[in-house]
């Protein structure tokens, strides 16, 4: 009876397996939408505006003040997607979250940086010896002579820093 349970999750382990299943294609409805990823045009450029409503020629509460745009106006706030691959101010939308606020209370989340330049905030090494080694501003030289008599000794010591 045993040999006959063995045998039989024997061969269903064997028939189970196939080779071709990882290279199967998955045939999806034609229901679904094809999202497609781009990169951004490098030389295309990024522009911010500040668009008048064209209802009154006025703007909202809500939208991007009328002041030189930073990036920080675009700070949560909700976008409309389109199949525009530029990032436009006519996409952006409503508030979500109260930037000003928020950016008050924790101003060290906000760290502008412009494009093309980068800031090392920390480093690190590959062993402590050599982060001891490289970590140390000051160096001590110890130099001389001592020249022992037996009764009393004769010689000069100093030390000398170096930066």
């Amino acid at each position: 009876m045993k040999n006959n349970i063995y045998m039989i999750l024997i061969l269903l382990m064997i028939t189970s397996c196939k080779k071709n299943q990882d290279h199967q294609s998955i045939e999806t409805n034609g229901d679904s939408k094809d999202i497609l990823l781009q990169d951004r045009d490098p030389n295309s450029p990024l522009i911010l505006t500040n668009k008048k409503n064209e209802k009154n020629g006025k703007t909202s509460v809500n939208s991007i003040p009328d002041e030189i745009l930073d990036l920080r106006y675009y700070l949560g706030r909700s976008y409309l997607l389109n199949t525009n691959l530029d990032g436009n101010a006519e996409s952006v939308r409503f508030k979500v979250i109260d930037i000003e606020r928020f950016l008050n209370e924790n101003p060290g989340y906000y760290l502008p940086v412009d494009i093309g330049t980068g800031k090392a905030n920390s480093f690190s090494y590959t062993s402590f010896d050599r982060y001891e080694n490289k970590s140390n501003y000051t160096k001590k030289i110890s130099g001389g002579f001592n020249l022992n008599l037996g009764l009393f000794s004769i010689g000069a010591k100093r030390s000398v820093y170096t930066d």
